[in-house]
């Protein structure tokens, strides 16, 4: 697994898995990226001081993508983000993909977070602090949406322990487990959506271009 996709319930949370997620890695991995496929929705973030010296990595502007999304251009959108992403996985060991919170891309009808999750094959960490039951409710959606699920989070104390949440992040100590992290690591998504697929071919296509040389004799036939 290269890269994780945050799903939060807000910006707050956002940060926090960010923080947690980079602690774990970091010891795994020399190059960790943060990667916020549409800009504009970690400025927060980026006052965080344990984020200060990293670089927030974007594919396109929000104002741009909300256009290609309000004229049915959902495709290109997509490929821009896809392209990007592909490119840092070249450059970098790990890729920590930053969700977007629900009212970031408010307009648009889009689940930008499952959808593109999908397309990256990053599973999806799900990370909320409302409430339990708000946690439920994301990890359902993401089964429903097929999108490849890797832990959900709860930022707060709980003494409840749903099945489907594999620990408590605790806001002020913000650490997983050693073993929670590793497990999360093994997790192996297979999901290969026809975008993706296309992108595969093309990155292929393009390492077997060679440049043939043609005998002399073959390049005088003609003429």
């Amino acid at each position: 697994m290269q890269g994780l996709w945050i799903y939060p319930e807000d910006t707050e949370v956002l940060g926090v898995a960010c923080k947690s997620l980079l602690k774990a890695l970091t010891p795994r991995y020399q190059k960790v990226a943060l990667f916020s496929p549409i800009s504009g929705g970690c400025e927060s973030l980026e006052e965080c001081e344990s984020l200060n010296p990293l670089e927030f990595h974007s594919a396109i502007s929000k104002q741009k993508a909300l256009e290609l999304a309000s004229t049915a251009q959902e495709e290109l959108l997509f490929e821009t983000i896809l392209k990007r992403y592909d490119e840092l996985q070249s450059t970098h060991d790990f890729v920590i993909n930053l969700g977007c919170a629900p009212k970031f891309f408010l307009n648009a009808p889009l689940d930008l977070n499952t959808i593109l999750a999908k397309h990256l094959n990053a599973s999806v960490v799900a990370v909320a602090q409302t409430s339990l039951e708000y946690l439920k409710a994301m990890h359902s959606h993401i089964l429903k949406k097929e999108a490849p699920f890797a832990v959900g989070l709860f930022a707060g104390e709980t003494l409840e322990k749903p099945h489907f949440l594999s620990m408590s992040l605790c806001k002020q100590q913000c650490e997983l487990e050693a073993d929670l992290i590793e497990s999360v690591l093994q997790i192996k998504s297979e999901i290969i959506t026809p975008l993706a697929f296309q992108r595969g071919l093309e990155k292929k296509a393009k390492k077997q271009i060679k440049k043939v040389v043609l005998p002399e004799s073959e390049k005088m036939k003609g003429f």
